[in-house]
């Protein structure tokens, strides 16, 4: 393993630890700091193979689903759509 791969697997690694440290273990999967440092320590263990690039999509989309879900309510109260 080189010196890149550990130190991406070392910076994921922490930053999942502080996650858990400061958000409910029930929401963390709405976190998209959480995911995103979970998909970045999965990441380098993956080989190189046709189902890395599905996983990557799936990862993706449901990050933009997170960011969606957050972002929506307030997008309609800013235009004034909410009821």
């Amino acid at each position: 393993m080189n010196a890149s791969r550990l130190g991406l697997l070392l910076a994921s690694g922490l930053l999942l630890a502080w996650r858990a440290c400061v958000k409910p273990p029930t929401s963390l999967w709405q976190d998209w700091i959480a995911v995103l440092g979970l998909y970045l320590l999965w990441r380098p263990l993956w080989p190189e193979k046709r189902g890395r690039a599905s996983a990557d999509a799936a990862v993706a989309s449901f990050l933009m689903g997170v960011y969606v879900a957050g972002q929506f309510p307030q997008a309609i109260s800013v235009f004034g759509l909410y009821p």
